[in-house]
């Protein structure tokens, strides 16, 4: 699934995971394949919140 797809709730769970899994993780791949994840998740999350993000969701309502 699309990160612009989730919801903010599952946004946000997915957020928790990955932070949990880059401090935790012993090998030095995964531990840098979730920040990376992470990266791209908290960067949707500040896209959704912002007046872009209103606006974003009111030309999704209308179709455009």
């Amino acid at each position: 699934m699309k990160l612009e797809e989730m919801s903010n709730n599952e946004l946000e769970q997915i957020i928790d995971n990955l932070q949990r899994d880059s401090r935790q993780s012993m090998d030095k791949y995964k531990r840098w394949e979730s920040e990376q994840k992470l990266k791209l998740a908290q960067a949707e999350q500040r896209k959704r919140r912002g007046v872009n993000g209103f606006m974003r969701n009111i030309k999704r309502w209308l179709g455009q």
